[in-house]
């Protein structure tokens, strides 16, 4: 099963969906999640052994502007926490090593580090029943995506990222 079903989306139309009524948009003047800021974007971390579906988050987020790097399972991605910001985490429920759920936890309880502890994590899985959603989000998961994601949903879930992100920033 795909993660994706093909699409074809313009910056300028992916822009148009994630804008919100207060003209913030992610291809803003330099690319980054606040629009017109000069900090360097966002990086959104994948975590998934389907290359196929990494590589459509990764042409997702450059159309946005945002910086990408994936990973094959948990290990890789909490030993890469050392060196690298991450504005949104994107991580299958089901990977080799150590899992999505137990790399939420160590995050959560802040194995990788305290300035990991808050890193919006939106869960990928092929499980769409409403106990294995609750279990996930109860574990510290952001947000619940099931496979195959559409592009209209992972939209959804980054809009629900960034206002988060421009929440805690303005202290609300």
């Amino acid at each position: 099963i795909a993660l994706f079903y093909p699409t074809i989306v313009s910056r300028q139309r992916l822009a148009g969906g994630l804008s919100d009524p207060n003209g913030w948009s992610p291809a803003g003047s330099r690319g980054t999640l606040e629009g017109n800021r000069t900090e360097s974007p966002a990086t959104i971390f994948m975590v998934d052994t389907d290359t196929v579906a990494r590589s459509h988050v990764r042409e997702l987020a450059e159309k946005m502007g945002l910086r990408f790097q994936s990973y094959s399972n948990g290990h890789e991605l909490l030993a890469s926490f050392d060196s690298t910001p991450v504005g949104c985490l994107v991580m299958e429920v089901r990977l080799p090593e150590l899992d999505g759920l137990a790399a939420t936890m160590k995050i959560r309880a802040g194995e990788s580090g305290e300035g990991m502890r808050d890193v919006w994590i939106v869960a990928l899985t092929a499980d769409a029943r409403e106990e294995q959603r609750a279990h996930t989000l109860a574990v510290g998961a952001n947000d619940y995506l099931t496979k195959p994601v559409r592009m209209p949903e992972l939209t959804e879930a980054l809009r629900r990222f960034v206002q988060a992100r421009r929440n805690r920033a303005s202290g609300r």
